[in-house]
């Protein structure tokens, strides 16, 4: 049996694998390649606390997971251009689909921070967003 959070975090790694390559959970605090379309990084986050309701028991959660984008940098140096392609790819297919096939009652994004590579253009051009899911089950546990 798949849990509610379970059935939300693939939908979610579902759509933005559309979008680019994605690693979930990956054990690397950053990655080692990043392919030529971009890497997607998605990270679990936090359920955080549910809204209980109790006739019948239900418990609504607003699951904050982060999102990070990584782009290889050009040959120019920068990157800037590609990471913003692919936020704006990730926010079209968020906005194309929000209940993420009706995994969640809702998937809304943060506006991303962006981050800066090291001087040179050597490191990977790179952001971080939060995509919060809203989803309702029957214990915090299913």
């Amino acid at each position: 049996m798949t849990t509610k959070r379970e059935a939300a975090l693939s939908a979610l790694a579902a759509l933005l694998n559309a979008v680019a390559r994605v690693e979930r959970n990956p054990v690397a605090a950053l990655p080692s390649a990043i392919p030529t379309g971009g890497l997607i990084v998605l990270r679990d986050g936090d359920p955080g606390d549910p809204d209980v309701v109790l006739s019948p028991l239900r418990y609504t959660y607003d699951h904050a997971t982060q999102v990070e984008v990584y782009v290889p940098p050009s040959s120019a140096g920068g990157g800037d251009p590609a990471r913003d392609a692919l936020l704006a790819a990730i926010g079209a297919a968020l906005e194309a689909d929000p209940l993420l096939g009706g995994a969640v009652d809702g998937a809304v994004p943060s506006a991303p921070l962006v981050l800066h590579g090291a001087p040179g253009g050597g490191a990977p051009v790179a952001a971080v967003l939060a995509v919060t899911l809203t989803y309702t089950t029957s214990s915090p546990l299913a």
